[in-house]
C-alpha cells in the first residue's frame, strides 16, 4: 500500500506528460526488477523495483501476471485522470467507473489475496468472479469518494469523485448526492452477497471442494479488503482527523468550508509547514471573521465577502457555533449521513480472520 500512497503523492497534482512518464518508468522498473535504474531517476521507479522484486519471491505464477496487468491498468488510468484534471472535466457517472475502476489501485491489490492460490483462468475470469471483483472494487473506491469528498472539495480536488460526478449529472446538492450513492451501493452490496452464495455452489459441483475452497478463499479475501479500507479510513486521519472513531459510530460528518479550487491551481500549498497553508488555520480564520469566499491577491488569501447569507462558494449558508474547524447551514443540513443497515451489514460480516 505504501507503493500507492506514494504514486498518489508523485502524480496527484501532475499533468498528463509527467503523470505519463512515471507509469512508463514504473512499470520499465517492474518488468524488469533485477535491471538497476539510472541515477536521476524519480526515486519511486527504485521503490517499485525493489518491492516487485520482493513480492516476486512469494507470490505464485497466476498473482504475478495479474498483478502487472492490472498495475499496468492503474497507471495508465491515472495518467488519464491527470488528462481529465487539467481540462476541468467531469464525466457521467458511466464513463467515470471506467476510470475509477482503474484510478483507485484495488484491482492490483486484489492479487495479493491470491499469493498462494492457483485455480484455472477459465474460473478466475468467468463472468461470475468478474462481477464480484467489480463490486468489491467499487465499493471500496466509492466508499473512499464519499469519505474524501469533505477534504477533497475544500482543496479543489473533487472533480475526480462521485459525489461530484452525481451531482452534476443528476442535478442534486452534497447530501442527496450520497444518498444516492448510499441506495446504489446497498444494491451492489445485496447483489455481492447472493452471487457469493451461487458461485459457492456452482464452483463445488463444476470442480470439486478443493478448487472451491480456494474460490471461497478468494472471493471473501475481496469482502475482507471491503471491510479493511472502512476501518482503515476511520482509524487512520487522512480524511476525519481524530474525529474517525466517533464518525464511524455515527456516519455523519459536518461539512467544511470549501476553500476555492483557484487557491489550489495557484500554486499554494494546503498543509502544515512554513511554506503551507494550514486547514484548520484556514477554517478556523474564515468562521472566526465571517468570511465567505477567498481569492489570490499577490501571493496571500484574501478574503472576497462577508457571510450575511449569500452562497459564497461555499454548500450553505455557514453558522458560528457548530464546532471548531467545521461549519453548517443554518437548517442544519450540512450533516451528511450515509451507509444504511444493509451496507453495515454487510461490512459487519466481513471481519478478518473470518473464513466460512
Amino acid at each position: 500500500m505504501v507503493l500507492f500512497y506514494v504514486y498518489d503523492e508523485f502524480t496527484d497534482i501532475e499533468g498528463p506528460k509527467v503523470s505519463g512518464h512515471i507509469a512508463s518508468i514504473v512499470m520499465d522498473a517492474m518488468r524488469n526488477p533485477h535491471k538497476p535504474r539510472p541515477k536521476g531517476e524519480f526515486l519511486i521507479a527504485e521503490l517499485a523495483r525493489q518491492y516487485w522484486a520482493e513480492a516476486m519471491l512469494v507470490a505464485s505464477p497466476m498473482a504475478q501476471t495479474h498483478f502487472i496487468d492490472t498495475f499496468q491498468q492503474y497507471v495508465n488510468a491515472v495518467t488519464e485522470q491527470a488528462v481529465d484534471r487539467e481540462a476541468d472535466r467531469i464525466r457521467t457517472i458511466d464513463d467515470y467507473w471506467k476510470i475509477r475502476d482503474h484510478t483507485g489501485g484495488c484491482l492490483p491489490s486484489f492479487n495479493f489475496i491470491e499469493l498462494t492460490l492457483d485455480f484455472p483462468d477459465k474460473l478466475y475470469n468467468s463472468p461470475e468472479l468478474e462481477r464480484l471483483r467489480e463490486i468489491a472494487n467499487r465499493s471500496i473506491a466509492g466508499c473512499n469518494d464519499v469519505y474524501s469528498y469533505n477534504v477533497e472539495r475544500t482543496r479543489g480536488h473533487a472533480l475526480h469523485n462521485i459525489v461530484t460526478v452525481a451531482m452534476y449529472e443528476k442535478n442534486l446538492q452534497v447530501k442527496e448526492a450520497v444518498e444516492w450513492f448510499n441506495d446504489w451501493h446497498n444494491d451492489i452490496l445485496r447483489e455481492f452477497l447472493a452471487l457469493r452464495e451461487q458461485v459457492d455452489v456452482s464452483t463445488r459441483r463444476e470442480y470439486g471442494d478443493e478448487v472451491a475452497k480456494q474460490v471461497r478463499f478468494y472471493v471473501d479475501g475481496l469482502a475482507m479488503w471491503v471491510r479493511g479500507s472502512d476501518d482503515w479510513h476511520f482509524e487512520g486521519q487522512r480524511h476525519f482527523g481524530e474525529l474517525g472513531p466517533q464518525i464511524q459510530k455515527t456516519r455523519e460528518v459536518l461539512m467544511l468550508p470549501c476553500v476555492d479550487a483557484a487557491i489550489a491551481r495557484a500554486g499554494i500549498p494546503v498543509g502544515g509547514g512554513k511554506d503551507g497553508v494550514d486547514g484548520e488555520m484556514i477554517r478556523e480564520l474564515m468562521e472566526t471573521n465571517n468570511v465567505a469566499g477567498l481569492q489570490i491577491d499577490a501571493g496571500r488569501l484574501v478574503p472576497t465577502e462577508t457571510r450575511e447569507g449569500g452562497e459564497g462558494g461555499w454548500y450553505g449558508r455557514l453558522v458560528r457555533g457548530s464546532g471548531k474547524g467545521y461549519s453548517r447551514r443554518s437548517d442544519g443540513k450540512d450533516v451528511v449521513s450515509w451507509f444504511s443497515s444493509i451496507a453495515l451489514a454487510f461490512l459487519g460480516v466481513f471481519r478478518p480472520g473470518k473464513f466460512a
